[in-house]
C-alpha cells in the first residue's frame, strides 16, 4: 500500500510538471524548427556554410512580429549558432555609442547645447590624437554632434565614432550601456587608429559653440576616463601581421578589444525601433526628436543624403545594407526600408536590421554576424567578404522575407508612425 501510493504520488509529480512545462517545451521546439526550417532550405554552397556554424562563427537572431487590431506589437525570436561565441563587432559598436552621446548631451541640460552645436575636438597630448576643426560635409563648415551621427549611420565613418568616443569617455559609455541592461558590451578603442589601452582612455579637450554667434557654450577639458570591463579571453586566426608588416604565426589576441554580443545588438535595434515597447530600464534616453533623427539617417541610402552628400555611391545605393541586399550595385525597390547597422573588420561582417516593405506590409528583425576569411590571417586585408560574406548575407536576407511574405497575418502592421521621421529636417 505504501508502495503503490508513493508511485501513485511520483507519476502525479511527473505528469503535473510535463503539464506545466509542455508550453515552453513547445515554444522552445518552434523556436528550433521555425530557422531550422528556413536554413534547411538554403542552397548550395549557402547551406554549407550555415552548416559548419562554428567554424563562420555563424549566429544568426530572427525576431517576428505580429500585431494586434491597435497595431501593438508581439514579438517571437529565433536563434542559429551559438550567441555567446565572441566575435570582433567592427563599426556595430558605433550606434550604442551615438545613442550615449545623445543621452550625454541632453543630460548637461545647458542653455543652447544641443547636438547642432558646434563641436571643436582639441589635441590630446596623452592620446595622440590630432585636432579637429572643421567638417567639409557639413551646411556651415564645423563639425557637431549630429553631423558626426549621420556620417556614422550613413556610411560608418570611423574617425566621427572616434569623436564622439571621446566626448562621451569610456567610463561615461560604459555606465550610460551597464545602466540600460547591455552588461556584456565592452567598448574600449578608437577605431582605425592603433593606441595602448590606456591612451584610449584618454578624452580629449571638447568645446562647445553656438553655431549663430560663435559663443563658446561648453568646455570639457581632456580627462582620463577609465571604465571597468569584465575580463574576457578571445583568440583568433591561425596567424597575424603586425604593425611592421611581419607574419606573426600565433592566433591574433582579442582580449582587449571591444565587444558586443549579437543578442545585445539585436535588442538595441529593436529598443530603437518599438522604443514605446522597451521598458524605460532597458532603453538608452532619447528625445522624441532625437529619435527620430535616428530612424531617419539608420533607414536612408548614402546616395539620397545631402550634407554630408555621397555621388561617388550613386552607383552603390546598397553601401551598407548587408542583409538582403548584400553588394548590389540595382536599384533598390523604393517600398524597402532597411533600418540598419553593420560592421566590417577582420574577417567579421555583422549586421543588425528591422526591414520593412510598405507595399507587401512586411516587417521583421534580423540580425547577422559570419567570419569569412578562410587563410586564417589576419590584418592581411584578405577578407572573404564579396565571395562568401555578401552572398550569404543576401541570400539570409531573401530567404527570410520570402518566408515573411508567405507568413499568415490576422493585422497587418500600420507604418505611418515609424515613417513620420522622414519629414523631420
Amino acid at each position: 500500500m505504501f508502495y503503490n501510493s508513493k508511485h501513485f504520488f511520483f507519476r502525479f509529480v511527473i505528469i503535473a510538471l510535463f503539464l506545466l512545462l509542455y508550453p515552453t517545451m513547445v515554444l522552445f521546439s518552434q523556436t528550433k524548427n521555425v530557422l531550422n526550417n528556413i536554413i534547411e532550405n538554403f542552397p548550395q554552397p549557402f547551406k554549407n556554410i550555415a552548416d559548419s556554424s562554428q567554424h563562420y562563427y555563424l549566429q544568426i537572431i530572427y525576431t517576428q512580429i505580429d500585431r494586434n487590431d491597435k497595431n501593438k506589437p508581439n514579438f517571437t525570436t529565433y536563434y542559429w549558432g551559438d550567441t555567446n561565441q565572441y566575435f570582433y563587432p567592427a563599426s556595430t559598436v558605433k550606434l550604442p555609442t551615438a545613442l550615449c552621446a545623445l543621452q550625454k548631451i541632453n543630460s548637461l541640460n545647458i542653455k543652447e547645447l544641443s547636438k547642432e552645436s558646434i563641436l571643436i575636438t582639441e589635441k590630446s597630448t596623452q592620446a595622440n590624437i590630432p585636432a579637429t576643426y572643421n567638417s567639409p560635409n557639413s551646411q556651415n563648415g564645423y563639425p557637431s554632434i549630429a553631423q558626426y551621427i549621420k556620417e556614422i549611420l550613413l556610411v560608418s565613418s570611423n574617425e566621427s565614432y572616434n569623436r564622439l568616443y571621446e566626448f562621451v569617455g569610456q567610463k561615461q559609455l560604459q555606465s550610460c550601456l551597464e545602466s540600460k541592461g547591455f552588461h556584456d558590451v565592452a567598448i574600449r578603442h578608437r577605431l582605425e587608429v592603433s593606441r595602448t589601452p590606456i591612451q584610449n582612455q584618454w578624452q580629449n579637450e571638447i568645446n562647445f559653440y553656438a553655431p549663430l554667434t560663435g559663443n563658446k557654450i561648453h568646455s570639457q577639458p581632456e580627462a582620463q576616463s577609465i571604465a571597468h570591463f569584465k575580463p574576457y579571453q578571445e583568440f583568433i586566426g591561425t596567424g597575424y601581421l603586425n604593425s611592421d608588416g611581419k607574419l606573426i604565426n600565433q592566433p591574433l589576441d582579442f582580449s582587449n578589444k571591444n565587444k558586443m554580443p549579437l543578442t545585445q545588438l539585436h535588442q538595441l535595434i529593436k529598443s530603437i525601433i518599438f522604443f514605446e515597447e522597451t521598458p524605460i530600464n532597458q532603453k538608452i534616453n532619447l528625445s522624441l526628436e532625437d529619435r527620430a533623427f535616428i530612424l531617419k539617417y539608420m533607414s536612408m541610402y548614402p546616395n539620397h543624403a545631402t550634407l554630408p552628400s555621397y555621388p561617388e555611391l550613386n552607383n552603390y545605393p546598397a553601401y551598407c545594407k548587408f542583409l538582403l541586399l548584400g553588394a548590389d550595385t540595382g536599384k533598390i525597390d523604393p517600398e524597402i526600408r532597411i533600418f540598419n547597422k553593420v560592421g566590417d573588420a577582420y574577417g567579421f561582417l555583422i549586421d543588425a536590421a528591422y526591414i520593412i516593405d510598405l507595399k507587401n506590409k512586411v516587417e521583421f528583425i534580423l540580425s547577422a554576424c559570419i567570419y569569412v576569411n578562410q587563410d586564417g590571417i589576419l590584418n592581411d586585408s584578405h577578407y572573404d567578404y564579396n565571395t562568401i560574406g555578401y552572398p550569404f548575407f543576401k541570400k539570409l536576407g531573401q530567404q527570410i522575407y520570402q518566408y515573411e511574405l508567405s507568413r499568415p497575418k490576422k493585422y497587418k502592421p500600420n507604418f505611418d508612425n515609424l515613417l513620420s521621421f522622414e519629414q523631420k529636417k
